[in-house]
């Protein structure tokens, strides 16, 4: 899923006529005051999706890194860390670690599947969510619309949203869908 869905239906939920027009049109480029709300859209929805990595749907990875001296330093690590979830030997086997703001510490120098969280990079309007079926571009869309209603000083609204984005947030967290009653028969 690319962010200018996600992007469109914050548009289409502030009501951004020209913005919602200029996304639809297969044009790429745009210009002067509609260029300026699509970027601010865009830069809201990349917060809207750090927030959700770092605070509610983690985004998970797993990488093979050496140590020839017991330490993984995160800069070695190809994304950006939030939290350690795992340290695996080349066996297997889970082994204790020390974290340090900076560095992990292993028992010994080897080498270590490190399973993490990360914070995703800045999209692009034309580029994919990393979020596919678990945060939908709905979820995404109200995000947008809460953030950028609190930088136009649109609180109220802001709060509005806000509530449909936690509660798209709380839906993906949890899995569940509509609550549905059994179908019975009549005796």
């Amino acid at each position: 899923m690319k962010l200018k869905t996600a992007v469109y239906y914050a548009a289409m939920f502030l009501q951004l006529d020209a913005v919602c027009t200029a996304l639809e049109s297969t044009s790429t480029s745009y210009t002067g005051a509609t260029k300026a709300e699509i970027d601010r859209l865009v830069r809201c929805a990349n917060l809207v999706i750090g927030e959700a990595a770092s605070d509610y749907l983690p985004l998970k990875t797993r990488e093979t890194v050496t140590t020839d001296d017991g330490e993984i330093e995160y800069s070695k690590l190809t994304k950006s860390i939030i939290d350690v979830y795992s340290v695996k030997d080349e066996y297997g086997r889970t082994v204790p670690v020390r974290e340090y703001f900076d560095r992990i510490l292993v028992p010994k120098k080897g080498r270590y599947e490190v399973e993490y969280s990360y914070m995703p990079q800045s999209v692009g309007l034309d580029d994919e969510i990393p979020y596919t079926e678990r945060l939908g571009a709905r979820a995404i869309g109200y995000g947008t619309a809460c953030e950028y209603c609190i930088i136009s000083g649109m609180t109220d609204d802001a709060v509005l949203w806000d509530k449909r984005y936690k509660d798209a947030l709380h839906l993906a967290e949890t899995g569940k869908t509509d609550k549905r009653v059994k179908p019975r028969r009549w005796a």
